[in-house]
C-alpha cells in the first residue's frame, strides 16, 4: 500500500470536485481558497513506499495575484457589474486538459474563481522563475467577443454582460486516435449566466469560438459534464453527450458531434439537446460519465443518485434508474467502475466520511441497488480509520471526504482527498498543524480499467501517469526492505521483487517489439505518409508507453556497458526498423537528398542491416554561427556505431541528438525534463541542410521518445 500524500496547512475548500488528475501526473487540488498543484516528480532515485516520492513540493497559484478587469462599468448611466463585486478572487473550480497542448507538452490547468473570471495555465518552462504562468485569460476573451472591450464599445444591456460571466466549464475528453483534432489543440466547454454554453477550440496561441448552444432552459448554466467520445458505426463522425446542469437545477443533455472527414474544426460540430427530468429536490453536487456495455451512462448525485443510460444516436431517449430510498450525506464525488462480473459499481463518496455501493445489473429486476459488501475502496478508508483510532486513544473520529477521482486514462488507480479529526473537538489549531492527506488505491484487483483507454491519445504525455499507476500498484515490490548484518544491526537494501518485476517487464518490451506487426498508410506525400505511419505505429502506441515507464526508474540492473538502459536500445532500435520499413516500402531512398536526410537514415539502417545502404561512406558538413565541421561515417570508423558521441574530420568530438543521432552543435536543444536525453531543435538545423525526412520526425515530436517525460527548449 502506498502511504498518502499530505499536504500541510491546507484544508479543502468545498466538499466536492476538489480533486484533480491529470493524464501528464499532475495534481490539482482547491484549498484555502486557491490552487494548490503538485507536479510529478521524474525519476526519484529511491521509489520508497511514500506517495510524496511521487511528486514535487506543491505550487500555490493565488487568484489575488491574477490580472482581474474593471468590475463595473458606467453605460448610459446605468451601473453593470461583470463580477457581482465579490469581495475576494477566490478558486471554485480546477480542470486539466486531456491533451498536452501547451509549449511544454503537458496539459493545460483551467481555474474558475468567484468573480467569475476564468484562467488558463501552463508549466513553465525549464529555468522561468515561476512553475506555472496563465497563458490564457478567457474572460478576455468573452470581452472582445461581446464589444465590452472598453466601456466607448459596450452595449446599452445587462443581458449582454451576463455573456461574459462565466459559472463553469468543462474540458473536452480525449478523442479516438484516428478521429483526432489537429495536434496541439482541444476543445473546451463553457457555462454562462445567459444560459447559453460556447465550445471552443484552444490552442497555443489562444481560444476561438467554434459553436454556441443556446439556453439550456435556465438563466445559468452551473455545472457542465462531458461524456467520452464514441463512433457513429459506418461512419467518420464520433459524438459524445455534454450534460448542463442550471441554478434551478433542470439537466440537459446536448449530443455534440464532429466528422473527420470536414477538413477543419470549423463547422465540424453540430448539437441537439434533449431534457432530462430530476426527481432530485436538492441540488445535483456532482456527477460523472462512463462507458457501460458500449452505451454511455450517467450517474447524477445530490442528496440521492440518479442512473441515465443513453441511446448513442438519440440522447432525447434514455432509461433511467434511481437510487434505493434513503437519504444520504452531500456526495462529493461518483465513482464508475466495472467489476470483474461484468456489473456496473457506483462508488458515493460522501462528503461525512462514508463510501456508498450500488450495483446495476442489466438483466435483475431491481436494475440499481445497494451493496453492503466490502470493496478495496471501504477497506481502504475503514483501514485509514482504524489508524486514527489507535493513535488518537480510541476517539471518536469524524471524517470528511472532499473528493475522489479515477486515473481516467487507465483506470486501474484511484485518489481520494480526505481529513480526520476528534468529533466534538474544541481543541484550536494553528495554521501548522493542520493537514489533509490523499490516498492511493489500487483497483486491478477487483474492477476492469475504465473503457477510455481505448479512445486515449497515447501521445501527450501519459509515460508520467502510467508511472504513477505502476508504483501504486507495486508499491510493495518496490520498496527497499529491511537486512540484518552480522553484527545485528539493520540496513535498507534492494527488494528482489523489484528486481524481478523490472527484469520480467523489459522481457515483456522485447517480445512485444519482436512480434509487432507493422501497420502501413499511405499519405498525400512522402512526409504526410510518413507522419501518420510515425504517428500510428510509434506516437501513438499504447503499449510502448507502458514500457517506456520503465525509464523513470534508472535501474541499475537495465543499464548497458555502453551506457543508457536497454530499454533505449529497444526502442531506439524499434523506431530503426519502422523508418527502414518505410522507406523500402514506398522506394523513398531516392528522395532522401538533403545532407540531414541521409545523415540520418543511414544511422537507423546500420541499426537494422548494417552500414552502408547504397554508398560506402557518407560525408557531411554541418554549420552553426560560430562553428562549421565535417562528419564521416563510414564502416571503417566508430561514428556510425557510437550513439553518444561523433568525432569531426578535425579531431573534435561533439554530444549527438538521441533521436536522430546529428551532432550537437550548440546548446541549442530539446532536453527531456525526466532522463535528461538531448533532442537537436530543427530550426538549429541550417535550411539548406534540411529534408522532409528529417523535418518530419522533429515536428511531431513533443515528449521524449524513450521515456515519454517532457521535452523543455534551451536557447
Amino acid at each position: 500500500m502506498l502511504r498518502d500524500l499530505v499536504i500541510q496547512r491546507v484544508r479543502p475548500s468545498q466538499p466536492s470536485e476538489t480533486l484533480e488528475w491529470s493524464s501528464d501526473g499532475q495534481l490539482a487540488v482547491i484549498a484555502n481558497n486557491t490552487a494548490v498543484v503538485f507536479e510529478p516528480r521524474s525519476a526519484p532515485e529511491a521509489i520508497t513506499k511514500y506517495a510524496k516520492q511521487l511528486f514535487q513540493n506543491p505550487y500555490k497559484i493565488d487568484p489575488e495575484q491574477l490580472p482581474t478587469i474593471t468590475d463595473e462599468m458606467d453605460i448610459d448611466g446605468e451601473i453593470v457589474s461583470i463580477t457581482r463585486n465579490a469581495p475576494d478572487n477566490v478558486v471554485t473550480s480546477v480542470g486539466w486538459s486531456e491533451s498536452g497542448i501547451s509549449s511544454t507538452a503537458s496539459n493545460l490547468l483551467g481555474i474558475l474563481t468567484n468573480k467569475h473570471y476564468l484562467y488558463l495555465f501552463d508549466t513553465a518552462p525549464t529555468g522561468a522563475e515561476d512553475r506555472f504562468y496563465m497563458c490564457h485569460n478567457m474572460t478576455t476573451t468573452l470581452l472582445e467577443e461581446n464589444g465590452l472591450q472598453s466601456p466607448e464599445t459596450t452595449p446599452t444591456m445587462q443581458q449582454t454582460i451576463e455573456k461574459c460571466r462565466v459559472h463553469c466549464f468543462c474540458w473536452s475528453p480525449a478523442i479516438p486516435q484516428n478521429m483526432a483534432l489537429p495536434h496541439g489543440e482541444t476543445l473546451l466547454a463553457v457555462g454562462k449566466e445567459d444560459g447559453s454554453v460556447s465550445i471552443y477550440r484552444v490552442t497555443k496561441s489562444g481560444a476561438t469560438l467554434v459553436t454556441n448552444v443556446p439556453h439550456f432552459g435556465s438563466r445559468w448554466v452551473v455545472r457542465l459534464y462531458w461524456s467520452p467520445w464514441t463512433r457513429v458505426p459506418r461512419s467518420s463522425t464520433v459524438t459524445s453527450n455534454l450534460l448542463a446542469v442550471s441554478d434551478q437545477n433542470a439537466l440537459t443533455v446536448c449530443q455534440v458531434s464532429f466528422s473527420s472527414s470536414k477538413g477543419n474544426l470549423e463547422g465540424w460540430l453540430s448539437t441537439r439537446a434533449a431534457n432530462v427530468s430530476s426527481e432530485s429536490r436538492f441540488m445535483v453536487s456532482t456527477a460523472s460519465w462512463t462507458v457501460f456495455n458500449n452505451r454511455l451512462t450517467l450517474a447524477v448525485a445530490s442528496n440521492t443518485l440518479q442512473l441515465f443510460i443513453f441511446d448513442q444516436q438519440e440522447p432525447e431517449k434514455y432509461e433511467k434508474y434511481t437510487a434505493p430510498s434513503g437519504t444520504y450525506d452531500t456526495i462529493s464525488s461518483v465513482v464508475c467502475l466495472t467489476d470483474k462480473a461484468g456489473f456496473l459499481n457506483l462508488f458515493l463518496y460522501a462528503f461525512l466520511g462514508k463510501i456508498l455501493r450500488l450495483v446495476h445489473k442489466p438483466f435483475e429486476k431491481a436494475r440499481l441497488f445497494s451493496n453492503d459488501g466490502e470493496s478495496v475502496l471501504s477497506q481502504e478508508l475503514a483501514a485509514k480509520v482504524k489508524k486514527w483510532r489507535s493513535a488518537n486513544d480510541d476517539k471518536e473520529p469524524f471524517v470528511n471526504v472532499h473528493g475522489a477521482q479515477v486515473n481516467r486514462f487507465f483506470g486501474n488507480s484511484l485518489i481520494f482527498i480526505y481529513f480526520i479529526r476528534e468529533v466534538f473537538s474544541l481543541q484550536y489549531k494553528t495554521e501548522s498543524q493542520i493537514s489533509s492527506k490523499i490516498a492511493f488505491v489500487d483497483l486491478s484487483r477487483d474492477f476492469e480499467p475504465l473503457s477510455a483507454l481505448e479512445t486515449f491519445d497515447e501521445k501527450h504525455n501519459a509515460s508520467a501517469s502510467w508511472y504513477q499507476q505502476w508504483v501504486v500498484r507495486n508499491s510493495n515490490k518496490l520498496a527497499p526492505v529491511k537486512a540484518t548484518k552480522q553484527d545485528k544491526t539493520t540496513e535498507r537494501v534492494e527488494n528482489p521483487e523489484r528486481a524481478k518485476l523490472v527484469k520480467q517487464t523489459a522481457e515483456d518490451l522485447d517480445g512485444y517489439l519482436a512480434n509487432y506487426t507493422i501497420v502501413d498508410v499511405s499519405g498525400t506525400s512522402p512526409k504526410a505518409g510518413f507522419e501518420q505511419f510515425l504517428s500510428r505505429n510509434f506516437f501513438h502506441n499504447p503499449e510502448l508507453t507502458k514500457f517506456r515507464v520503465l525509464n523513470h526508474l534508472r535501474f541499475v540492473e537495465l543499464e548497458t556497458e555502453a551506457g543508457g538502459s536497454t530499454i533505449d536500445m529497444q526502442i531506439r532500435q524499434f523506431l530503426g526498423k519502422l523508418v527502414v520499413h518505410f522507406v523500402a516500402k514506398g522506394g523513398f531512398r531516392e528522395l532522401l537528398t538533403s545532407k540531414s536526410d541521409i545523415f540520418v537514415y543511414e544511422i537507423f539502417h546500420n541499426l537494422i542491416h548494417g552500414f552502408p545502404s547504397t554508398a560506402n561512406a557518407v560525408e557531411t558538413m554541418f554549420t552553426n554561427k560560430f562553428v562549421e565541421e565535417t562528419f564521416e561515417i563510414s564502416a571503417t570508423n566508430n561514428n556510425i556505431n557510437d550513439l553518444h558521441t561523433i568525432v569531426s574530420k578535425s579531431g573534435h568530438a561533439w554530444p549527438r541528438c538521441k533521436l536522430t543521432s546529428l551532432p550537437l552543435l550548440d546548446l541549442n536543444n530539446n532536453t527531456c525534463s525526466s532522463c535528461g536525453k538531448k533532442i537537436i531543435l530543427l530550426e538549429s538545423i541550417n535550411e539548406a541542410d534540411r529534408g522532409w525526412f528529417t523535418e518530419c520526425l522533429l515536428e511531431i515530436l513533443d515528449i521524449c521518445v524513450f521515456c515519454g517525460g517532457r521535452l523543455n527548449s534551451r536557447k
